[in-house]
């Protein structure tokens, strides 16, 4: 039998990158860390200008966001 730490990844992505961008928006509201564009172009590794766009449409699509 395996030990659990073999099982495990040695290496997990950030949360942010196993999460959907809508949600991620939602927490920087939720926090109140600013601009959602900006608070996303500072990250490491930021999601491209259109995924941020849509996720912002859809999110405003079910008012969700104002």
């Amino acid at each position: 039998m395996a030990c659990r730490k073999e099982l495990l990844p040695s290496y997990l992505p950030p949360e942010m990158c196993r999460t959907s961008l809508e949600e991620v928006i939602l927490k920087i509201k939720l926090l109140e860390l600013g601009s959602c564009r900006t608070f996303l172009q500072s990250v490491l590794d930021p999601p491209r200008p259109e995924a941020i766009d849509v996720s912002l449409s859809s999110l405003l699509a079910i008012n969700a966001i104002r």
